[in-house]
């Protein structure tokens, strides 16, 4: 299951739309009929401070399912950026959180 590529969404300007009508049989109209609202990740800070050992045991970990789709060596090297402050790379290690617990349910 390497190199998965979700282009299909990414091809249309009306992905969310196209996932709402596919999934329409299964949603309540208050969902597929809501206002869109946005959703960010945690701030800068939460990849600091006390969560700092949770991000290096999910992401640091050399046995970690995203090394199965990423170049560990790359991808350690940016999460290290922004584990000592140099660079603010908290998108990043969000997405990469989200990736890992999902490959973990369903990889």
């Amino acid at each position: 299951m390497n190199n998965l590529s979700f282009t299909f969404f990414g091809t249309t300007n009306y992905s969310k739309e196209l996932l709402l009508f596919l999934l329409e049989k299964d949603l309540v109209p208050k969902v597929i009929f809501s206002i869109p609202q946005g959703f960010s990740s945690p701030d800068n800070s939460w990849f600091k401070g006390e969560s700092i050992e949770f991000v290096k045991s999910k992401l640091l970990d050399d046995n970690a399912n995203i090394y199965k789709y990423m170049d560990k060596s790359s991808t350690q090297k940016l999460i290290y950026e922004h584990l000592i402050g140099d660079k603010n790379r908290r998108l990043f290690i969000w997405s990469l959180l989200n990736f890992e617990e999902w490959s973990d349910i369903y990889g």
